[in-house]
């Protein structure tokens, strides 16, 4: 994050400022929030906050965050980077949508895809597949908490079930499916098809 000397109004970067110069008494560095974009909530100014070394675009008026995909990646794998940043964020109230609105991506433009985040969370979050996913006002806090609960974990076993199970099914269709005359070789098929089904279901 950019910074500037309060001093003399100089940007801080690899040569020093007036003041740092003179030792002057008024050199304070303060950083400076950049603008990126617009919020898509509510059109204000997306500012570059940093929580926990973690760089989020905040909205100044709605208190919505844009988190770009690979820092969603860290997140997701790393626990220590979660817990730092869930006990720095500001403490909001989580918003609630009063009506289903498609938000447009900050970065891009694009239409954004609503989802249920880890199917199971219960919060509506707003993606964009190739730059990141925008969290209203207390989201992000609440999926950290989703995380820590187990929730993907949870989310994940459910989905393999749901995979097994469909892999089931077509096979029974299939076995169903061999019906009528059958000659050596489809008997054998269809004998393989109803085993296969059946070791699938009692496991």
């Amino acid at each position: 994050m950019d910074a500037v000397c309060l001093g003399c109004g100089a940007r801080v970067g690899e040569e020093p400022c007036a003041c740092e110069r003179l030792s002057s008494p008024y050199r304070e560095v303060v950083p400076v929030l950049r603008a990126h974009g617009n919020c898509p909530r509510c059109s204000h100014d997306l500012l570059e906050e940093d929580y926990a070394d973690t760089p989020l675009d905040e909205c100044t008026q709605c208190g919505g965050i844009f988190v770009d995909g690979w820092i969603l990646d860290r997140l997701s794998a790393a626990r220590e980077s979660r817990i730092s940043l869930s006990l720095s964020l500001p403490d909001r109230k989580l918003h609630r949508e009063t009506a289903v609105r498609y938000l447009r991506c900050p970065r891009c433009g694009q239409q954004m895809n609503r989802k249920i985040f880890g199917r199971s969370s219960g919060i509506v979050v707003d993606v964009c597949k190739d730059h990141g996913m925008w969290f209203d006002a207390g989201e992000l806090a609440a999926v950290i908490e989703f995380i820590e609960s187990g929730g993907l974990e949870r989310a994940k076993r459910r989905a393999e079930e749901e995979r097994a199970e469909e892999a089931r099914r077509q096979r029974t269709q299939r076995a169903t499916a061999l019906s009528g005359p059958l000659s050596a070789d489809t008997r054998a098929d269809l004998a393989a098809e109803i085993v296969k089904a059946l070791v699938e279901w009692w496991r």
